[in-house]
Order: C-alpha cells, then structure tokens, then sequence
C-alpha cells in the first residue's frame, strides 16, 4: 500500500484467532456491564446507562493480559513483519496521559443511533489535538470487523476529498477533538469497503474517514490496532 492508495484490506487473523479475539471482546464488555453479552444484540441488553459507561475510551481497551495474548497470535506477528520500523502504539488519551501497555480498543455502534459515530477526521487530526507529535505519516491504522452487517455499516472512507479541508478542534468531555470545519458534502461521495472476519481496513493517518451510521439489525463492533513508527 503507498500513499496515493486510500485504503488496502488485508488479510490478518486465522478463523480460529478472530474467535479467540471476538470471546475476549464479549468478556470484556460481560465484565464490564455485569451481565452476559451477545455483541450482535448489545443494543436490545444492553440501557443506556449501561451504553453510557462503555461510551469513554478507557471503557472500551482491552486489558493489558488481553492485548498481550493478541499481540502474541501469528496474525500479528505477521503484521509487525510486513512493516518493519512499526509497533504496536502504547494507550492513548493525550500528549499528558500515556500508558505502558498496547493499545488496542473496540467501538459499539448501536443500529440508527448517529451519536454512537464520529465526524470525518483524519487521524492525524487527533495527534494534533491531543499534542502528542507522532508527526503526520507516523501511524498506519488498522480496522477490523468484530460484528458487520455488510452494506449496512462498517467504516467509511472519503476518496474524492480535496487536500487541506479545514478542521477545528473542540473539547468533548475533558478531551480534545478534532472536527470537519466545512459542509460534509464538500468530502465527496464516501466509499464503505467491506472486510471479511479475519481481515481488516488498512489506512494511513491522513486518509478522511469515520463510522458510518449503522443501517443494519446489529450491533457493529470493530477492533481499531495503530502502527507507530519508531523514532
């Protein structure tokens, strides 16, 4: 994948290891919430007080013995080899808090319900909000598919988008973030790829992108695991 490519999907885990990493996503959110999930239909279990607790992003990362059994699978062992230089980023929330272990975290996006997504962003934004100067180009993301309705939801991608679309950076609950400064309609036509389990979106942190508005019967659950090139 270069630069001039929007996005590449790519084939990661076995079936075997998208089942031991799917289990550990429904223990994490079983645990969490105190009663046992079915991801598919989180949202029918799931109050919305239970949604609000699993809402921020320390809610959502795995526990460091989880990350570590994932990042010790052949999937990943494979990816690090394919990108010699990268590592898996440590856990994230600002230039101020950083934490020694591996970042990885998934989202819950309820059916029909538009504040459960983003707004257009390129991850670089963030690492200007956040001010933590991993440089632009420095991080290379990778979304998997936990649960997908395909053609329903997933991730969307902007490939029409012109260069230097403005962006402010507003602060939502205690963190920085960054947001489109202009009508979504300027992005162009938006492209929605579809993975299978075991694969996953791989896309460089300038690429324009956010969750689309899940349209299906489930829940849509995604792992999100950045690269980070060493300095």
């Amino acid at each position: 994948m270069n630069k001039n490519e929007i996005f590449e999907i790519t084939d990661i885990f076995t079936t075997s290891e998208f089942q031991i990493i799917k289990s550990l996503i429904i223990e994490h959110v079983s645990s969490r919430l105190g009663f046992s999930v079915d991801l598919s239909t989180y949202h029918q279990q799931a109050a919305e007080t239970d949604h609000l607790s699993m809402a921020p992003k320390a809610a959502r990362v795995l526990s460091p013995s989880d990350a570590q059994f994932i990042l010790a699978l052949s999937g990943i062992k494979r990816l690090l080899d394919n990108h010699p230089g990268y590592q898996v980023s440590n856990v994230v929330y600002d230039s101020n808090t950083v934490e020694d272990r591996p970042e990885l975290y998934f989202r819950l996006v309820r059916p029909n319900q538009p504040g459960n997504i983003g707004s257009p962003h390129c991850d670089f934004w963030f690492d200007q909000a956040m001010g933590t100067n991993f440089g632009r180009g420095n991080t290379i993301k990778f979304w998997l598919p936990i649960v997908l309705d395909p053609g329903k939801n997933g991730l969307l991608f902007y490939p029409n988008a012109p260069k230097g679309i403005p962006f402010i950076i507003q602060t939502v609950n205690g963190f920085n973030r960054p947001c489109i400064d202009c009508e979504v309609s300027r992005l162009g036509d938006p492209v929605l790829p579809q993975p299978a389990y075991g694969q996953a979106i791989k896309f460089h942190d300038d690429i324009i992108h956010c969750g689309a508005l899940n349209n299906g019967s489930k829940t849509r659950v995604g792992l999100e695991i950045a690269l980070l090139k060493g300095k």
